[in-house]
């Protein structure tokens, strides 16, 4: 699966739903988070906390296994691809650029995105599956 940068601000920031976010992470086989948007996440949470925490989402992500992927030149036709179809006020999802930088990832890697995001079941993106809230 990829990850997307809602789902690391959430675990961090505990929103509503983060317990379901670990527990489908916990159960990835293989996970991935492109690096922009690690870098989103990453400018997300020192936003929210005013702390630099860095080095911790950095130990998250290894003791997850979540390997960081390279973001190329195909991600980049791939985004703006996903910005024509999905982006602004543009599509009916109504991504903005950090949201077409993580479609543009998981398309590329063809694995399911794990989000907290709602934007995306209005993609043709196949999402990781997250239990009900018990």
């Amino acid at each position: 699966m990829i990850v997307d940068s809602s789902v690391v601000t959430s675990i961090f920031l505990r929103r509503p739903g983060h317990e379901r976010l670990i527990d489908a992470l916990a159960g990835a086989g293989r996970a991935g988070i492109g690096a922009p948007t690690l870098a989103e996440a990453n400018a997300e949470i020192s936003r929210a906390t005013g702390a630099d925490l860095e080095g911790l989402v950095a130990r998250f992500l290894q003791e997850f296994g979540v390997e960081v992927v390279p973001f190329g030149e195909s991600h980049t036709r791939a985004a703006v691809d996903a910005w024509r179809r999905y982006g602004g006020g543009r599509g009916r999802a109504g991504l903005d650029l950090g949201g077409c930088l993580v479609y543009a990832t998981a398309r590329l890697a063809r694995r399911p995105l794990l989000t907290a995001d709602p934007r995306f079941a209005r993609t043709d993106l196949e999402l990781a599956p997250v239990r009900a809230a018990s």
